[in-house]
């Protein structure tokens, strides 16, 4: 299956990508969805740490300053 979508990521001819994705089963593409949703999440949750992290330093960076 991740073979699949790396095949599907390489591949730079767009009717290419088509046809491969065409090839799929709804079941695979649900568990593609899903993953694509996992990574989504994965990347809003390594942005809310990096935020509150630059927040955090700010804070340490105010209370030296006073």
């Amino acid at each position: 299956m991740i073979d699949f979508i790396i095949m599907i990521m390489i591949c730079d001819n767009f009717f290419a990508k088509i046809t491969l994705i065409a090839q799929l089963s709804i079941f695979q593409l649900r568990k593609i969805n899903l993953y694509v949703k996992f990574l989504h999440i994965i990347h809003v949750i390594r942005i809310v740490c990096l935020f509150v992290y630059l927040l955090s330093c700010d804070i340490v960076l105010f209370n030296l300053i006073k």
